[in-house]
């Protein structure tokens, strides 16, 4: 009699092992996270407002060239302007060997010059970094000051160095721009651009080229 009743109850409790196991449910539930990603860029102009190509430069005279660089793209970005100046050898040769002198109206409160300039050949080129971050959005005021304000030939060239100037020489501003983002400084941010520069890599920059026509 005992056995049976322990077989009813090991049946019943099966029973309720398989009523309970069919009818277990649990809460679950799921979610998406989405984020966009909106994709920028880096984009710049250079204009200079006041440039006026003169028909036959003289010594000591100054003539206006005011170098702006405008961030027109999305990001913010570390700018900055390189100066190059051929016949660097005949200036040498007439006693001028810092060109940056013939750079008027410098401004030194948001420019920095890098010290070393770059010699190839017979081409000279100063390099200036803007101080600050040129912000982006295409903002109107995203644009940085002049570098400077104008171009003057020695005053102290006489005939004969103008002579060897003849018939021309040339100065190339370049405007060069890279991300603000990730850098802590514009050493740093040009550092790596010239690194990537070196690779060949796709950079962005825009040049303007301007002919200074002299005679004796």
């Amino acid at each position: 009699m005992k056995k049976k009743i322990v077989s009813l109850a090991l049946v019943a409790s099966l029973l309720a092992l398989v009523i309970v196991g069919g009818t277990l449910a649990y809460f679950t539930d799921t979610e998406n996270a989405t984020n966009t990603f909106v994709i920028g860029n880096v984009d710049i102009t250079l204009t200079e407002s006041s440039w006026t190509a003169p028909e036959a430069a003289v010594p000591g005279f100054t003539y206006a060239k005011n170098p702006v660089i405008t961030n027109t793209g999305t990001n913010d970005a570390y700018v900055r302007l390189k100066v190059t100046i051929d016949n660097y050898g005949d200036f040498v040769a007439a006693g001028v060997t810092d060109l940056r002198t013939m750079l008027q109206g410098v401004n030194t409160e948001v420019w920095t010059a890098i010290a070393e300039p770059a010699v190839s050949g017979d081409t000279v080129t100063y390099t200036y970094t803007y101080n600050t971050i040129l912000v982006g959005s295409a903002d109107p005021a995203a644009a940085t000051a002049a570098l400077f304000t104008g171009v003057q030939i020695p005053g102290t060239f006489d005939n004969a160095d103008m002579q060897t100037l003849r018939p021309s020489f040339n100065i190339n501003v370049v405007a060069e721009a890279i991300q603000a983002e990730g850098f802590a400084h514009v050493t740093t941010a040009f550092a790596a651009y010239d690194a990537q520069a070196a690779t060949g890599s796709d950079m962005d920059g825009d040049a303007y080229l301007e002919e200074i026509v002299v005679t004796p």
